[in-house]
């Protein structure tokens, strides 16, 4: 989909019943993860409904994790001829996430350069960011080790089964533009993305296994079956790479 909006929020958020969702009128804006061992987190920012008759139509944030999954009315999305989608979204960053999203999904109706602006000020935004762009340029492709690295296991392996300890700065605070102009563009390669996007996978299934090993109820967290049903939705206007 290609339409252009302009937003308005709302005082607050509203929310909204998912489990109602028509998969026939989500024009998806952003999206962006959160990988965590204990659960990862993604956020979809969308304009929702019929907009053929050029009204105004609700701006959703969908977030899903294992144990919590809502949508809420964020704002007011109207089709306007022109649009910046960094400007125009910003007001509602961080789009329900505490930590700096290294999955980050651009919408199929925008242009590369314009994705690129949209994700260097939103990843901006982060109090955290600083740590996780040494982390990403420390292990380029390779969530996996960035999430050892948080837990302390600071690793990366060499040629012949050797490893080499690395020892990350940690630097606090959200990044400056050019780093998250790099991130970014990083992370938006489609290696990237697909990279992010399995260890997001691997992660949701290790969090549900672990919680039914715990003794866990099937009913008290989401299934892969279930969140794949919504992303299959989502997917239709995020541009995912495939394999």
């Amino acid at each position: 989909m290609n339409q252009r909006f302009t937003f308005t929020p709302l005082p607050k958020p509203v929310e909204m019943d998912l489990a109602k969702l028509d998969p026939y009128t989500l024009n998806c804006l952003m999206g962006a993860g959160t990988l965590s061992s204990a659960g990862p987190t993604l956020a979809v920012l969308a304009a929702y409904g019929n907009d053929d008759d050029g009204k105004s139509i609700p701006l959703v944030l969908i977030v899903l994790n294992p144990f919590l999954q809502a949508m809420f009315q964020m704002g007011v999305a109207t089709i306007e001829e022109d649009w910046y989608p960094a400007e125009d979204l910003m007001p509602f960053f961080p789009i329900g996430l505490e930590t700096c999203p290294t999955l980050l999904l651009g919408s199929r109706g925008m242009g590369k350069k314009e994705r690129v602006e949209l994700f260097t000020e939103f990843v901006a935004t982060f109090e955290d960011g600083k740590k996780e762009h040494e982390l990403v340029m420390l292990f380029p492709g390779e969530p996996g080790y960035r999430l050892c690295a948080k837990m302390g296991v600071l690793s990366a392996p060499l040629d012949g089964g050797r490893k080499r300890i690395l020892k990350p700065r940690a630097p606090k605070g959200p990044m400056g533009t050019r780093q998250a102009q790099a991130f970014a563009t990083l992370q938006l390669k489609s290696r990237a993305i697909r990279k992010e996007l399995d260890a997001f996978l691997d992660y949701w299934q290790a969090a549900t296994d672990r919680f039914a090993d715990d003794g866990g109820r099937k009913e008290q967290v989401m299934g892969m079956d279930d969140f794949f049903k919504i992303f299959e939705v989502l997917e239709r206007t995020l541009d995912i790479p495939s394999k």
